[in-house]
């Protein structure tokens, strides 16, 4: 794995520990900020990975809109389906 992709991977798990450690969400900003990268690498990461959403839209200072995000909890005991689940539907 080069260098630049196990940095996205660290990032995108610092990311998900944010959002799940904030009630609230976060905007890309803060979460740029809080990780020492840029916006649009955050949004990269957010709108690329599985289990990352907008949750709503909060007014910025500059009155325009941006996006918090939230992440999706996954149950730590979540059955896997059966084959005959998967064939039902």
């Amino acid at each position: 794995m080069s260098e630049s992709a196990r940095r996205r991977v660290m990032h995108t798990h610092a990311i998900r520990a944010l959002l799940l450690a904030t009630d609230d969400g976060l905007t890309t900003g803060e979460l740029a900020k809080s990780l020492g990268v840029t916006s649009s690498y955050v949004n990269g990461i957010l709108t690329d990975t599985y289990g990352f959403y907008i949750d709503r839209y909060a007014t910025l200072p500059s009155k325009t809109l941006a996006p918090v995000w939230a992440c999706v909890v996954v149950p730590p005991n979540c059955p896997r389906p059966t084959q005959k689940e998967k064939d039902d539907e």
